[in-house]
């Protein structure tokens, strides 16, 4: 199983990766993902992945976030500061976009944990 981190995965391209991802979950653990201000889209992403840990940068959008998510397994962090060395150190991945099925393409917004 491939354990990955996803920045900005409320964007185009983060939701193109979770749409690759969600095909082919069993290979793929998300580690960590993030947003600035969509907050609503990041909390219904990690409760369908399973992931434990999100980062919200909008300091409004991450108050409220803290707000809504009662589950205790969950971790909302306001910036990339918080120890994510063992995030961040990682290596990137190559998946296929929805566009170019079948060549490599590269999505540096998506890391393989070393």
């Amino acid at each position: 199983m491939k354990k990955i981190v996803i920045f900005g995965s409320t964007g185009s391209i983060g939701t193109s990766l979770l749409n690759i991802i969600k095909k082919d979950k069993k290979n793929f653990k998300i580690q960590l993902i993030s947003a600035n201000k969509n907050y609503k889209k990041l909390i219904k992403q990690a409760k369908f992945f399973n992931v434990k840990n999100l980062i919200i940068t909008d300091q409004n959008s991450f108050l409220k976030a803290k707000k809504v998510i009662n589950n205790k397994n969950i971790n909302v962090y306001n910036n990339f500061s918080e120890n994510f060395n063992q995030y961040i150190s990682c290596k990137t991945i190559f998946l296929p976009s929805p566009q170019e099925m079948g060549t490599r393409s590269r999505y540096h917004i998506s890391c393989l944990l070393a």
